[in-house]
């Protein structure tokens, strides 16, 4: 019996890999649980994931929107640098523009 363990260890390689995925599957497996558990409230509660879900994409298009802004003042060029800047400047109002304040529906408890 012996044996045929090692073979099959020595059969499959331990690559670094393997190796250290061995060494973080307890923090995988707890990590996998607690993805489960907020899947599970999210259905539960609905409004409170899709207020999260909205705040996560709005503080997402303002930082790509500052990033892409200040960003373009290194491009050479005319054509690109105004592009760059009116993108940058449209991502960041489309991110203020995200607020769970101008949306009755999600601001009001029921």
């Amino acid at each position: 019996m012996r044996n045929t363990a090692a073979m099959s260890n020595a059969s499959l390689g331990d690559n670094p890999f393997q190796s250290r995925l061995r060494e973080a599957s307890g923090w995988l497996l707890w990590f996998g649980l607690g993805m489960v558990a907020l899947g599970i409230a999210a259905i539960v509660n609905p409004r409170v994931s899709t207020l999260v879900a909205e705040l996560l994409v709005g503080w997402l298009l303002w930082f790509s929107g500052a990033f892409t802004f200040f960003a373009s003042f290194s491009i050479h060029g005319t054509g690109p640098f105004f592009d760059a800047l009116l993108l940058g400047l449209l991502s960041t109002r489309q991110a203020c523009s995200c607020s769970p304040i101008r949306m009755p529906a999600l601001s009001r408890s029921r």
